[in-house]
């Protein structure tokens, strides 16, 4: 999946891995691979977010309207946390 990709798709958070929050922290757990993985900041924001599907480019013009960043860095970081958590199978895209 490339940047592009994300451009065109939905996507959301599993709901069969398991989060919860510790001080600023974001832990999930995914059963299936057995691993951990932790974000924190606007990455906890991103996760909540996406309990329901949503497109990056939505994503994105949320967290703009939210946070003192330019639109330009606010796409690249979204899609560049976005491609990760793909990779980590931690969201789908649809």
């Amino acid at each position: 999946m490339t940047s592009a990709d994300l451009d065109v798709k939905a996507m959301y958070q599993r709901k069969d891995v398991l989060s919860t929050q510790v001080d600023d922290d974001l832990i999930i757990f995914d059963e299936e691979q057995g691993m951990y993985f932790t974000t924190n900041g606007i990455g906890v924001v991103i996760w909540d977010l996406l309990e329901a599907p949503m497109s990056a480019e939505a994503l994105c013009e949320a967290l703009y309207e939210k946070y003192d960043v330019g639109l330009s860095q606010c796409r690249d970081d979204t899609q560049r946390f976005l491609l990760q958590m793909i990779a980590s199978k931690l969201i789908h895209p649809i």
